[in-house]
């Protein structure tokens, strides 16, 4: 009886260490369940959703700047004599603008400033000339590159065009206003210098001024 009265009081007071055990992640797994997914690897991160985006502009970016590198490497000495050319008519037109316009402005001469016209048109005819065989003589790579600024100087173009026109009517009056024709020249001189910035600008795009 003594025995069994014995046996029954070490049953109860080994019961509770029996049925941890027994449970998952129990005393005898140290005691702490388990993370789910633990022994399976650690899960990966999400990508960040702006991550692939700023990797594809990287290469966008990259890619341009050696098309540019390649384009401007394509430049011929003929190429850089009517770039130089070009750019040096546009200085000569400005300056013959700017003299008929101070003339204009302090004692009008119709006669004067009717062969000024005729001067200016015919630089301003020859500057177009230029520029038009140096297009020409581009590839298809370097036309594509800077079709912008040529689009950007076929409307300056037109603009000067169209202040030439009005000085011819202002010239063909019976008694021209002095001060208008020389408004009218200093108009041209500001386009010419639009024009020929824009002209620098395609230069450096293709690497002409070397």
């Amino acid at each position: 009886m003594k025995v069994l009265a014995l046996t029954g009081i070490l049953l109860i007071a080994c019961a509770p260490v029996l049925a941890a055990a027994q449970r998952p992640g129990g005393a005898g797994q140290g005691g702490r369940p388990q993370s789910q997914g633990q022994g399976q690897g650690q899960a990966q991160r999400p990508t960040s959703p702006g991550s692939g985006q700023g990797t594809m502009d990287q290469d966008r970016t990259r890619q341009r700047h050696q098309d540019r590198d390649r384009i401007r490497q394509m430049a011929t000495d003929q190429q850089r004599d009517q770039y130089r050319t070009c750019d040096k008519s546009m200085d000569q037109i400005r300056t013959q603008a700017r003299d008929m316009a101070s003339g204009a402005s302090k004692q009008f001469d119709s006669a004067k400033a009717t062969q000024q016209r005729d001067q200016l048109r015919e630089q301003i005819r020859t500057m177009e000339q230029i520029h038009e065989r140096m297009m020409q003589g581009l590839n298809e790579e370097q036309r594509n590159s800077v079709q912008s600024r040529a689009q950007n100087m076929q409307r300056t173009q037109e603009r000067i065009n169209t202040r030439l026109q009005q000085m011819d009517q202002e010239l063909s009056n019976a008694s021209p206003n002095g001060k208008r024709v020389s408004e009218q020249a200093r108009a041209i001189e500001r386009e010419v210098k639009t024009w020929q910035n824009e002209h620098r600008r395609l230069g450096d795009d293709l690497n002409l001024k070397g």
